[in-house]
């Protein structure tokens, strides 16, 4: 499964990103806004996140902040309002394959990109290379041969301090903050995330955010039709299949923070964690994940130690023969065999068979690549034991992250009643204090209420009737296609078979259900007789044994009884004694009906999504009136919910039988 699923276009989006259209701002402008967010109260926090520090601590992980933005704004992940007001939007960095760059940004957005993701590599490479590559020009000029020693040293001197304060860092410093400060955190490394957000004017944050939501669309869906299209084939329309992680630490501004806490889900984490912000559904374990290729630090540290020794055995050859001419000293390394040879020997702490250098600059030079092999022997230890923590992590983030972050499993709860869709939603928002918008991207309205007990909860309200466009079938079909979730409840209200035994806001949960609407009438005696032929069944196991597991505790913390059994579903709504009275006859067994349970159960079977009713008596099928019809929704409802938080549902069917 990719980040996004082909469906209906969701009103006021857009499906295409055509470079033309995204005028990016240009360096000036980029320079401007990274010193505008600099004199923030919680700028230089927030550039210090998107910017860690590396291995080396004295080197940062990514280029500057005006470069960051220029790259973003070419590749059209930078979101721009003006220098005071702008959304910088990255990729899953642990998932590089779904993110290569769009095609529109030009030939240097590549390079940029190269620049940004390798800026620790160049800033430790580059200036001694550039030293080094001016000595071996200087070479053959032999007046100048103390200026290339001296600019050979300064090379080594800064290549060496470098790694030096590398080891120090990491075995004295580095063993927990460089792991959450390299990815800001493997949950962000999951999700598309905002890692800089800047907003002046904090009553333009929402506006901000929108337009931000808008051109993740637009990336998400240039990102899976170009592939389509190189192979000779269209897609339709795409639908946003995932979560915007928001780091706390991006947001530049205290109120404009607090908007995003209430909007979204905060999940602690380094640097004060990220807020999610629900976009679409997804289905993160079916979603393959790729680990983050470490800087090879080791790697270029050993081919720049090599690359030194050969220069300082061409500068030892160069001094030895000045000293020897026009002499002829015997055992000097006035050849580069012979010097490159005493320079290896010097390196080991050893000294070179039949070389005896006569020159000065041996004693420098040989003190100095004396120094160098403890120096990288402390650097692959050291980065030794940071690859070996980062894999750690990463496996364990594998495993357990996903499931802390967005949940592995997804439940839908399906109401009818607004009584029965009022009840639910108050109850879940009063648990995760905020409002549940609702959201109008698939083909009905969903209540995505994010990470609840470790799953993620989906709120859908249907009509009443099984023929209503709007009815149960339609809608639970709709439902399940869009949002593939792995549990359904209904949940709401019933009526009771059972006065006296039985009270009003008891909650009744389906073991099997009966549908009533199908038979056959046939006329015998004189008379015309039903014979029912509706379906007679199970409700799912799995969940039926998390209900009675739970409802114990639940019970005795509500003082709610709750009952299990066979249910009625009736799509007539009952209002008779005696047609109660001839219900209880024929089905001695039943504790109570709806009008909806039958065909909730259809659709949920025919997806193979495990379901259940869970619904509460607010009358007797006689005498009805809307006395107890609210208690008995906010019961149905808060047993619903405590399910849920109990972490029943938190893993999938296919977990739950794997072990």
């Amino acid at each position: 499964m990719t980040e996004s699923t082909a469906s209906s276009t969701p009103a006021g989006t857009t499906d295409d990103l055509p470079g033309r259209e995204l005028a990016h701002p240009g360096f000036a402008a980029c320079r401007s806004a990274a010193r505008r967010v600099r004199t923030t109260p919680r700028g230089r926090r927030a550039v210090g996140a998107l910017r860690p520090r590396g291995v080396a601590w004295v080197i940062r992980d990514r280029a500057p902040l005006a470069l960051l933005l220029y790259t973003a704004g070419r590749e059209g992940r930078l979101v721009w309002q003006g220098p005071g007001g702008f959304a910088l939007l990255e990729p899953p960095t642990a998932r590089t394959e779904i993110w290569r760059g769009p095609r529109f940004g030009g030939p240097w957005s590549g390079l940029l990109r190269w620049l940004d993701t390798r800026w620790s590599v160049v800033v430790f490479g580059l200036p001694p290379s550039l030293a080094l590559l001016l000595a071996i020009l200087l070479l053959p000029f032999p007046a100048l041969h103390a200026l290339v020693l001296v600019i050979v040293l300064i090379a080594l001197v800064y290549t060496v301090g470098v790694l030096l304060v590398l080891v120090v860092w990491q075995v004295f410093f580095g063993r927990t903050r460089s792991i959450g400060e390299r990815a800001d955190s493997a949950d962000l490394a999951e999700l598309w995330s905002v890692r800089l957000f800047h907003q002046e004017q904090p009553h333009r944050a929402e506006e901000l955010a929108k337009e931000t939501r808008v051109r993740l669309q637009r990336l998400i869906t240039a990102g899976v039709r170009q592939p389509v299209a190189d192979r000779g084939a269209q897609v339709g329309s795409v639908r946003l299949a995932t979560t915007l992680a928001v780091s706390r630490a991006a947001v530049t501004d205290a109120e404009t923070l607090a908007w995003w806490e209430r909007t979204g889900r905060v999940v602690p984490g380094p640097d004060g964690g990220h807020v999610l912000w629900s976009l679409g559904g997804e289905r993160p374990e079916d979603l393959p994940r790729f680990p983050e290729r470490p800087v090879p630090f080791v790697r270029f540290s050993l081919v720049s130690v090599i690359g030194v020794v050969l220069l300082l055995a061409h500068l030892l050859m160069g001094a030895e023969r000045d000293e020897c001419a026009p002499d002829d000293c015997a055992g000097a390394a006035d050849s580069y065999g012979r010097a490159l040879m005493w320079t290896a020997y010097q390196l080991v702490w050893r000294t070179a068979p039949g070389v005896e250098p006569v020159s000065d600059a041996a004693l420098v030079l040989g003190w100095t690549t004396s120094a160098l092999l403890p120096t990288v022997a402390l650097v692959v230890l050291a980065a030794f034991g940071f690859h070996t923590r980062a894999l750690a992590q990463q496996r364990r983030h594998r495993t357990e992250g996903q499931r802390q972050i967005m949940g592995t499993s997804r439940v839908l709860v399906v109401t009818v009643a607004k009584v029965e869709s009022d009840a639910m939603l108050d109850a879940v928002e009063s648990h995760i204090g905020r409002e549940i918008e609702p959201d109008f991207t698939a083909s009905i309205p969903v209540f995505d209420a994010g990470l609840v007990g470790g799953s993620r909860l989906f709120i859908v309200q249907a009509a009443q009737g099984s023929t209503n466009a709007a009815g149960v079938p339609a809608v639970v079909g709709d439902a399940i296609r869009h949002l593939a979730p792995h549990y359904a409840v209904i949940a709401g209200i019933c009526y009771g078979l059972r006065p006296g035994p039985q009270l009003p806001g008891d909650v009744l949960v389906s073991e099997k259900i009966h549908d009533l609407d199908h038979g056959k009438l046939v006329e015998t005696d004189g008379g015309v007789h039903e014979r029912l032929r509706g379906e007679h069944v199970v409700t799912s196991p799995m969940l039926l044994s998390a209900v009675r597991a739970v409802q114990r505790g639940w019970s005795r913390r509500s003082g709610v009884r709750v009952a299990t059994g066979l249910m009625l579903s009736w799509g007539k709504l009952l209002d008779s004694p005696q047609m109660v009275k001839e219900l209880v006859a024929r089905h001695p067994d039943a504790i109570g009906g709806d009008m909806e349970g039958a065909a909730f159960y259809a659709a949920a079977r025919s997806a193979g999504v495990e379901s259940i009713l869970i619904k509460s008596i607010c009358d007797w099928g006689a005498n009805k009136t809307d006395e107890h019809q609210e208690s008995a929704a906010r019961n149905a409802a808060d047993l619903v919910l405590h399910l849920i938080l109990s972490g029943a549902l938190a893993r999938t069917p296919a977990e739950r039988r794997g072990g």
